[in-house]
């Protein structure tokens, strides 16, 4: 042995060895509050639902006229004149939809009245394949979108059916749109 050295003659300290509930309590609200919103943050990412007009112009290409909200009986003067400059000129307009559901006859009854102008209640092509005919013979065809329905795949696939089938859609509408949220995308909440 070259060397001996005592390191510490003090007395033994007692190790304090309670649970401590309160303090993993604590952490696993925070690390469980954490990963619940991380697993939303990923699904909102993920979402295909169409919430704003523009939304679905950026994607689609097709212009959104306008949104009809869920307590609306009529469209947004706005919305009218964005309608009957896009369908100026034509005499009868199909109105069909993405989703098989939505109620058309609904639809026709808020869209606005202009001189000379049938609106068509045509069946989804994606319920009845027989509709192309009747979508190919209108002068324009409004496409309707439900908000907030997760569809973006769907629409994609009607939109591509139609174009096959000689379909060209004139103008889309958003359907029972929630209009407090866009007047809090478009004005910041301070107008309604």
């Amino acid at each position: 042995i070259v060397r001996i050295q005592v390191a510490d003659t003090g007395e033994a300290v007692l190790v304090d060895n309670t649970p401590r509930t309160v303090q993993a309590s604590i952490l696993g609200a925070v690390s469980g509050a954490l990963f619940v919103l991380f697993i939303m943050f990923c699904y909102y990412c993920m979402s295909e639902g169409i919430w704003v007009p523009e939304t679905f112009t950026f994607r689609f290409g097709i212009p959104m006229l306008g949104a009809v909200a869920v307590s609306e009986k009529a469209m947004k003067d706005t919305d009218a004149a964005n309608l009957a400059y896009y369908f100026r000129g034509k005499k009868q307009i199909a109105v069909t939809a993405a989703d098989p559901q939505l109620d058309l006859k609904a639809v026709a009854a808020c869209l606005p009245v202009m001189s000379g102008v049938e609106y068509i209640c045509v069946p989804s092509y994606e319920q009845v394949p027989e509709a192309a005919e009747p979508l190919r013979k209108a002068d324009g065809i409004l496409l309707v979108i439900g908000a907030g329905s997760d569809s973006g795949r769907r629409i994609m696939h009607l939109l591509e059916n139609l174009k096959l089938q000689d379909c060209q859609v004139t103008g889309a509408l958003l359907w029972n749109a929630d209009r407090r949220l866009l007047d809090a995308y478009y004005f910041g909440g301070g107008r309604s």
